[in-house]
């Protein structure tokens, strides 16, 4: 838990940032307050991974943790930048490996 680690943070190194893991269908509004208060007591974080099932329409949950992380400059990674038939793959199966992706070759969790 990001606020436990906070409230106890790590002092003997230097260059010491803190991972975020989420799910925007199950990660909402309760794990962004944990992460704002963690961040206002002075910890880095960086979220090292991220899924959605959709974006916008489908999973508004995306758009809030996306403004979120741009808000407070929070560094993230999606999980899923993969080609594979299921739901959280950000790009179609056959989709270009160099990416560069056009809107076609999103899936709507790339989207």
């Amino acid at each position: 838990r990001i606020d436990l680690a906070a409230s106890d943070p790590i002092v003997e190194y230097q260059n010491i940032a803190y991972s975020l893991h989420f799910y925007t269908v199950y990660h909402q509004q309760w794990l962004r307050d944990r992460a704002s208060s963690a961040l206002q007591s002075g910890i880095p974080i960086f979220v090292t991974e991220w899924g959605s099932i959709g974006y916008s329409l489908i999973d508004p949950e995306t758009n809030k943790w996306m403004d979120w992380c741009f808000a407070n400059k929070v560094i993230h990674c999606n999980w899923a930048v993969n080609d594979r038939e299921e739901e959280w793959s950000i790009v179609i199966p056959g989709a270009s490996t160099t990416g560069g992706w056009d809107d076609n070759e999103l899936t709507e969790a790339g989207k």
